[in-house]
Formats: C-alpha cells, structure tokens, sequence
C-alpha cells in the first residue's frame, strides 16, 4: 500500500523493471493520487453503506411483516369473532324461544284449567305461574 516498503522484483528485463516501476504507487505524481482518491471508496464506507442498507432492510421488511400480519390477524380475528357471535345468538335466540314456548304453553294451561274453574293457587302450583298472571288471562 501506499508508504509501504516493498521488494522490488528482478525480472532479468530492463524493460520490464523499468515498467514495473512506474507502475509503483510510490511513482505517480501526487496530482493524479489526489484524483483517484477522491474518486475512490474506503473500506470503512463499504460497510457503512452495507450497513445503512441491512438496517434499512430490516426497518422495511419489519414494516411490511407487521402491516401484513395485522391484516392476517385482523382477517382471522373477525371472522372468529362472527362466528362465535353467531354461535352464541344462536343459542340466546333458542333459549329466549324455548322460555317463550313454556310460558304461552303454561298461559294455555292455565286458561284451560280457569275454564274448568281450578282455584286459583292449584293452578298456579301446577303452572308455574303467578297468581296475579294467572287473574290477569280471565
């Protein structure tokens, strides 16, 4: 490199040697060093720029998995959420039908057993209804 001593080798050439030493760094006019070494990149900057590049990969394809995964997620999240909330309507609705259901069929129990002239607190027993539930079907 430059500053550093090197052995010159012997090429048995005059012609050679002579080439050969010109070409030695040490040999060029410091005019035209100054050119090339602006133009030339350090090692220190190649791994800088490699670097700055992996780091910003990294910030974009994290940015892209995130953005990605929050679709997925969002995606797998809601269509969950509908079918555990159809699921779970589904048995609200059967059980609110199902109460319905017991209490019309007590209701006409109960107005059959009026119209046979039950008293009242036997058809309340037997029902499951009220007294006052019951007086309000006459």
């Amino acid at each position: 490199m430059i500053g550093e001593s090197v052995e010159k080798p012997d090429f048995q050439d005059d012609l050679l040697n002579e080439a050969c030493e010109d070409l030695r760094v040490e040999n060029v006019e410091g005019t035209v060093l100054d050119e090339v070494g602006q133009n030339m990149i350090t090692e220190y900057e190649i791994h800088d720029r490699i670097r700055g590049g992996l780091e910003e990969g990294r910030a974009r394809g994290f940015a892209q998995g995130m953005a990605e995964g929050m679709t997925a997620g969002m995606t797998v999240g809601i269509a969950e959420g509908e079918a555990k909330g159809k699921a779970e309507g589904k048995i609200e609705g059967l059980a609110e039908g199902r109460a319905e259901g017991e209490l019309k069929k007590a209701r006409e129990m109960a107005k059959g057993m009026l119209a046979k002239k039950f008293d009242i607190s036997v058809i309340a027993e037997i029902s499951g209804l009220s007294e006052e539930e019951i007086l309000a079907l006459k």
